[in-house]
């Protein structure tokens, strides 16, 4: 069950709006020819293709200029390539390369590559370690080579980059005494100063048509908490560019705050960086990630005529939607469901649109596309924040069933609602019970063929092996299908999801006091009456298919043939208490729905003691109990 405050309803509205493109499918390569400084920055520059056979790193140690024309990978430069030149800390101690040759080679090489119809960045090299402390300033690197370079891009209108200011800044800002942050060596930067450099490239390839549908976000980033350390300044500058908000995971962390927090909703500490940085304190902690948190404000769009559309970078997200009005509406991503029947009442109003959020979603990037379907078709935001890398993951359970399995809204439970009240469904319960990430897209009103053709594609597309799909239906089967159409569509995701290696998990649902439960005398065991064709079916398909099998009609009837037929009306359905009277004998009360829940965690919790495996060898043993 996804509980979500108040606080991070707020927050999330406060996000920075984030709007950016990524464009159209890039067709170029990208060629990257230098010396020393740039070998180094252009490794970490790889990190933000796609593909990494899309980006040529050509530079070397010890290159020259006058070497670029006769190199194997210039020759190879085509119509809509892009090549980035950085020269000039060499040339100075070379006899043969006096100035005019310089000079005579860059405008070579730029006739030969506008000839081609070719993009063209020129870099500079990066500051050498000059540290002025008596100022407190590094000076930064000029000569021929750097001022002739940039007075040709000047008079060329070719693109720029100055990394040489860049990095004196950097240094500057570091001071004599972290001046180690940026250097390693004279002519070597440490691995995130080569970063911050390949991202100010990277802005500039953005702009590229050719080059920026090829282009990613460069994501997380991973640090290793030394032995005595209780706090990190993680400096975010060349991602802040895009994204000044941070979502902060920790593991094994103690004590661990943020400055500058918005929310913490149990699986990050999300903030804004200050100055540039995320300042991290704990009282112990083995390794964060910080991963940027990307939320798109879509400004209460109506989806109905056409969805809402964005770009985003490719990875695996944690992605959060919120719609813009309180009503019962489903979320496609991509036509994918992501979250169903969301702020869907039962017996309580929703004054407050819900956040859900579907974990581990793969997004292959670029262009995606939002629609809200039902009671409103407004959107809020949707928020992409890369998912927990640091920490072994949850079991990821997803549920499919109708009305007596879904969510309702408002979502939280507290466990002091009076009996008999408060319409819930047991599968809004289950991580009360397990330690998993629980995604319920069980809809009110469902039948096991509408759930297969408007929802099972998102577990085609996102299951994974060792993901749990439980899924129950048989009630709503009655009157809108068949006991073998019903079967037919079981058999399909059970077997799919098993040869996938996911674990299916069949589910015959629970008795109610609205079906064949006979005489208002009898306190006997129901068989479902005219249901229990179909919950039967439920049962004879699971042993036909050597699957998990939770039968839930059988133990809610012995249990229920136990308390009686008043106890059950009064304290598990809905009753009442104006006319004391019955109210729904179908659906469940919250208390109905958290015993329901039990039974079946009492049922898997078996299985686990047994060692219980299904056909596919799978066993449930990964499910921590609580």
């Amino acid at each position: 069950m996804k509980k979500v405050t108040a606080l991070f309803l707020i927050i999330c509205m406060l996000f920075s709006e984030v709007h950016f493109a990524l464009g159209e499918e890039g067709s170029g390569k990208v060629y990257l020819f230098g010396d020393d400084w740039a070998k180094g920055w252009g490794e970490s520059l790889e990190s933000f293709f796609c593909d990494s056979a899309l980006f040529v790193n050509g530079a070397e140690n010890g290159d020259l200029l006058s070497n670029l024309q006769k190199k194997a990978e210039y020759a190879r430069i085509k119509t809509g390539d892009t090549v980035i030149i950085s020269y000039g800390i060499l040339e100075k101690d070379r006899l043969m390369d006096k100035n005019a040759d310089f000079k005579q080679s860059l405008d070579s090489v730029i006739a030969e590559l506008k000839k081609k119809n070719v993009n063209i960045i020129f870099v500079s090299i990066c500051s050498s370690v000059r540290f002025n402390s008596l100022t407190g300033q590094m000076a930064e690197t000029k000569n021929f080579y750097t001022e002739t370079t940039r007075s040709t891009a000047k008079a060329k209108s070719i693109t720029y980059i100055d990394l040489a200011a860049f990095t004196a800044s950097m240094a500057t800002k570091a001071g004599s005494s972290g001046i180690g942050s940026v250097y390693k060596s004279t002519l070597e930067l440490t691995k995130s100063a080569d970063r911050a450099c390949a991202f100010e490239v990277f802005k500039a390839l953005m702009k590229i048509e050719s080059v920026k549908g090829n282009l990613k976000m460069g994501m997380s980033s991973f640090y290793d908490v030394k032995p005595g350390e209780r706090s990190l300044s993680i400096d975010v500058l060349p991602e802040s560019y895009i994204t000044d908000t941070f979502a902060v995971y920790t593991k094994n962390g103690v004590n661990v705050t943020v400055e500058n927090p918005l929310f913490d909703d149990g699986r990050a500490m999300v903030a804004k960086s200050v100055g540039g940085k995320i300042n991290v304190s704990f009282t112990s902690c083995e390794k964060i990630q910080l991963a940027p948190v990307f939320a798109i404000e879509a400004g209460d769009f109506a989806t109905t005529e056409k969805p809402f559309t964005a770009q985003m970078y490719p990875g695996l997200y944690d992605i959060s939607v919120k719609k813009s009005e309180p009503l019962k509406a489903s979320v496609y991503l991509d036509n994918y469901l992501i979250a169903s029947n969301l702020d869907m009442p039962g017996t309580e109003k929703v004054t407050e649109p819900a956040v859900h959020t579907f974990d581990k979603y793969h997004f292959q990037g670029g262009e995606f596309s939002v629609k809200v379907a039902g009671l409103t078709d407004k959107l809020s935001y949707i928020m992409f924040r890369e998912t927990d890398l640091v920490n072994d993951h949850k079991p990821r359970i997803f549920m499919a069933g109708d009305s007596t399995v879904c969510n309702y809204y408002p979502l939280l439970r507290t466990g002091q609602e009076a009996d008999g009240t408060v319409m819930s469904g047991w599968g809004m319960f289950l991580e009360k019970y397990v330690d998993a990430r629980v995604m319920n897209l069980a809809a009110s009103g469902d039948w096991a063929k509408k759930w297969f053709d408007n929802s099972f594609s998102v577990i085609e597309k996102e299951g994974e092996k060792g993901d749990i799909f439980i899924i129950q239906f048989g009630i709503n089967d009655r009157d809108k299908s068949t006991a073998e159409e019903m079967t037919e569509c079981l058999s399909y995701m059970v077997d799919y999801c098993g040869e996938k290696g996911m674990i299916p998990i069949l589910v015959s649902p629970q008795i109610s006091a609205g079906y064949g439960w006979g005489d208002e005398k009898d306190t006997g065991k129901s068989d479902g009456g005219n249901y229990s064709e179909f919950f039967n079916a439920v049962r004879d398909l699971a042993k036909e298919k050597g699957c998990f099998y939770v039968d839930l009609t059988d133990m809610s009837s012995g249990w229920f043939s136990e308390v009686g037929r008043e106890e059950v009306y009064k304290v598990y359905h809905l009753w009442d208490y104006e006319n004391n009277a019955p109210k729904d004998m179908m659906h469940l009360s919250s208390r109905g729905a958290d015993s329901m829940c039990r039974f079946f965690v009492l049922a898997v919790e078996k299985l686990i003691e047994a060692k219980t495996k299904d056909k596919w060898g799978n066993s449930l043993e990964m499910l921590k109990i609580w």
